[in-house]
Parts: C-alpha cells; sequence; structure tokens
C-alpha cells in the first residue's frame, strides 16, 4: 500500500525511508531520487 500511495504521489517517502531503499536496492541514493519514471498507472 506505501509504494502504492508513493507511486500515486499520494504521500512522498522520507530521505530516511530513501536511504534504506538505495542500501536494500545497492544503488547510489541520487539515483533514486534523479531517476526518470516513466511508467502508466492502470
Amino acid at each position: 500500500m506505501t509504494v502504492s500511495r508513493w507511486k500515486t504521489n499520494k504521500i512522498q517517502p522520507s530521505m530516511m525511508q530513501f536511504v534504506e531503499i538505495a542500501k536494500l536496492l545497492k544503488v547510489d541514493i541520487k539515483d533514486l531520487i534523479e531517476a526518470d519514471f516513466n511508467y502508466e498507472i492502470e
């Protein structure tokens, strides 16, 4: 449910959540923040 709300821009993750997500995905946090996502919400 949380990710769904992020994707629909109802809420945004906190910086601490970005840090944890980046660690889990083994990516630089800048890659998450600056990512250009092109997706359609069905």
